[in-house]
């Protein structure tokens, strides 16, 4: 109450501490200010974070293929 929009935002990004949030916020504003469509810039947000999620479990499996690989002999030859 009483406070700006940007000014909410941009405390709600300090809050949290995210960094997922804090460029949503950053987002925000900048949409806000330059007066494009949220929906899209939503959207286009969301697609990044699939991708980088995607990416994240990508590397995951891949750590998780070396480790069984090191690991599968040393249990089967006993």
């Amino acid at each position: 109450m009483g406070r700006s929009r940007d000014e909410a935002l941009r405390n709600l990004a300090e809050r949290t501490g995210v960094d997922d949030i804090r460029s949503f916020v950053a987002l925000l504003i900048q949409a806000d200010h330059f007066g494009s469509s949220n929906c899209k810039a939503v959207r286009a947000f969301a697609d990044s974070l699939r991708t980088k999620r995607r990416q994240r479990a990508e590397q995951a499996s891949q750590k998780a293929a070396l480790k069984l690989i090191i690991r599968l002999p040393a249990f089967s030859f006993p």
